[in-house]
């Protein structure tokens, strides 16, 4: 997926080249996501799509690679664009043939030299570009364009509009966001920081933005150790300044970052932070403040992941004298409770049992 408004193209459908039209993008999709999409394929002025009913939108991970061809205007002309309908694409442009850049709240079509002069073997110089006011282009400054020595690379999705049958003309290209039609623009942010803690056995990622325009959502993603895609977290509104990750993987380190989302769906992707090493818990602990117990006490546990434990005191002959705890208990470090008023003085053994691991540890209890 490769979007940002409100035209998805698909990198994977390479046959259908199909888009989704939706004036409301829920969830928020960015470039790079792995989604399912689903609805009924249908045809739109020739332009191939997924519409209502029954359509929907579900994102998996993000973080994907994107692929972008490189074409020429011969490749947009009739029946040839075809071929590349529904792609990303990327094409040198060398300004405006006909039309008029849009201002602010404006839709533009746009005939655009993609040569100087015709060369050998080519059959077009100029191809159109349609640029919709639901982007963020409209009220933008025109691009610099830097003929006749070299060209602006210009990105978009081809797409189609055709008023009559067989559909076969009418491609365009559909830049999606500024940054599409100005490659050397970047976003400024002010005021911005991310941190990261572990707090009671969660991430607890905290961050303040500052600079950005129209900001609709903000969008946590996490990608563990080992893992070659972000996972999506949650979608938070643009006003929340903290999130609190509870499923995190306390034997790996695990990277954050947090992308703000404006109304137009540009997004920011902010600094990414991570767990570092020496938060990590690779294997089961425990910790006793004392060996010597002189009344009730409480352990330190260290706990990978998530599993179920058994913790009972054992006396020198084997026998269990007492359940500590028996159940499930998360990943991270917890304190267990235990309660010796019950016990006679005297030399026992701790034992802490996961099925997988065990650990053992001798205490004396002292009345």
């Amino acid at each position: 997926y490769s979007s940002f408004a409100n035209i998805i193209n698909f990198q994977e459908n390479y046959i259908l080249g199909a888009v989704v039209k939706t004036d409301t993008m829920d969830p928020h999709c960015l470039p790079g996501d792995s989604i399912t999409a689903e609805g009924t394929i249908g045809m739109w002025n020739g332009q191939t799509r997924i519409d209502p009913p029954n359509s929907a939108i579900t994102v998996h991970s993000s973080g994907h690679a994107i692929d972008t061809i490189f074409i020429t205007a011969d490749d947009m002309m009739d029946t040839t664009g075809e071929t590349y309908e529904g792609l990303l694409a990327m094409i040198d442009c060398y300004g405006i043939h006909s039309g008029t850049w849009p201002a602010a709240g404006q839709n533009a079509g746009l005939w655009i030299l993609n040569d100087s002069v015709i060369g050998k073997g080519e059959l077009c110089d100029t191809f159109y570009m349609w640029i919709d006011m639901d982007t963020d282009i409209d009220g933008t400054a025109e691009p610099v364009w830097t003929q006749p020595d070299s060209a602006e690379k210009v990105v978009g999705i081809i797409s189609q509009y055709d008023v009559s049958e067989p559909y076969f003309g009418g491609y365009q290209m559909l830049p999606r966001i500024s940054d599409d039609v100005n490659t050397g623009l970047s976003t400024l942010l002010a005021n911005c920081y991310v941190s990261l803690r572990i707090e009671n056995n969660a991430v607890m990622l905290r961050w303040n933005i500052g600079g950005i325009k129209n900001l609709a959502a903000l969008r946590i993603e996490r990608r563990t150790e080992g893992e070659e895609h972000y996972t999506v977290l949650s979608t938070l509104s643009p006003d929340n300044r903290q999130y609190r990750d509870n499923s995190f993987r306390f034997d790996k380190i695990n990277e954050y970052r947090i992308i703000a989302i404006t109304e137009n769906s540009k997004h920011i992707v902010l600094s990414a932070v991570r767990t570092s090493r020496n938060m990590i818990i690779d294997k089961l602990s425990m910790k006793l403040s004392s060996n010597t117990i002189t009344g009730n006490t409480w352990m330190e546990l260290a706990i990978p992941a998530k599993t179920g434990i058994d913790i009972s005191m054992f006396d020198p002959a084997g026998r269990n004298i007492k359940s500590i705890y028996s159940g499930s208990m998360p990943g991270g470090r917890s304190r267990v409770y235990i309660n010796t008023s019950d016990v006679s003085a005297g030399t026992y053994f701790i034992r802490i049992d996961t099925g997988s691991e065990r650990l053992v540890e001798k205490v004396r209890i002292i009345k």
